[in-house]
């Protein structure tokens, strides 16, 4: 199997812009590549979970061997877990330009976990600061996508993007944007403060693939990532928590989709890149949490192996 990826660089001056729509569906194809691959090897008897989400799921969760293997050692268990993960909110992008969730099925997947942001929150586009937004993360892809995938690619083409003249040019403008991240802002880019709850309606076009995992029995889930203590306190203020809960109520009663609250060991600082992003300490905290939640689930169900 070859894959070939294609980044437009557009020069201007002394800057370089690379198209976001590009590695949004460069990640999307590398990530799918490897979910297609792993679930046709993996036998019937190992629980497929799919988990979907921004780049804080791709700095959260653990690569598919290293789930594999804790599972194993811990519970005896067999666990195929795979990330999709996309810079930003892609739910749309996933849903209606490349039907992924209607495609999923024809995986059978016994889990979905669906990242819980991507179902619920808006942010503030007119506050992103310029330049910010995206450029962040551009050093991180394919670091993030090889760890997850390396158990599946063994090579990936080099391009201008990885190569040390990019790199030099951008060094000032990624430094920039972490120091900017780490000081103030939240995960993508944007302060706490800019966050609010979408409307159920925003989400209308999604509902329709829902009812067809309902239908083909995925179980559907929406996952919380947790942030510091700091950004955490206004996530889950007084009203933000009352509007999402609202939603949650909907989600449960339209489509059984229910959610999983980030309640493991408390993480702080020193467990997370920046104020939503976790580092590889946090992210081996939160991946044994969630390979938790999942064998809870398992033997809930009574599933046999």
């Amino acid at each position: 199997m070859q894959l070939i990826i294609v980044f437009f660089v557009l020069k201007e001056e002394n800057k370089i812009a690379i198209e976001f729509s590009d590695i949004v569906k460069a990640q999307y194809h590398i990530s799918y590549q490897a979910l297609v691959h792993d679930f046709d090897i993996a036998s019937d008897s190992v629980y497929k979970v799919i988990v979907v989400g921004s780049s804080l799921v791709g700095r959260a969760v653990e690569c598919p061997n290293a789930i594999k293997k804790y599972a194993l050692q811990k519970y005896n268990k067999e666990i195929q877990l795979n990330t999709i993960f996309l810079s930003g909110d892609q739910l749309f992008f996933l849903s209606e330009e490349v039907s992924f969730f209607k495609k999923i099925s024809a995986l059978k997947p016994n889990l979905l976990l669906i990242q819980s942001e991507w179902l619920s929150t808006g942010f503030d586009m007119k506050k992103c600061p310029k330049g910010v937004r995206g450029y962040t993360y551009i050093k991180y892809l394919f670091l993030d996508l090889v760890r997850c995938n390396r158990h599946f690619f063994f090579k990936i083409v080099k391009n201008k993007i990885l190569n040390k003249e990019y790199r030099k040019k951008t060094r000032k403008l990624n430094v920039c944007s972490y120091t900017y991240l780490k000081s103030q802002g939240d995960t993508l880019s944007f302060f706490p403060k800019d966050r609010y709850i979408k409307d159920y309606n925003e989400f209308n076009y999604f509902y329709d693939d829902l009812q067809h995992l309902l239908k083909s029995e995925v179980d559907v889930l929406l996952l919380d990532i947790p942030r510091p203590p700091i950004t955490e306190k206004f996530i889950h203020s007084t009203l933000l928590e009352t509007q999402f809960k609202f939603l949650l109520k909907k989600y449960k009663n339209n489509f059984n989709v229910k959610y999983w609250r980030y309640k493991g060991q408390k993480m702080y600082f020193k467990d997370f890149m920046d104020y939503g992003h976790l580092n590889p300490k946090g992210r081996e905290i939160y991946s044994k949490w969630l390979v938790d939640q999942i064998v809870e689930k398992m033997l809930s169900e009574c599933y046999r192996f």
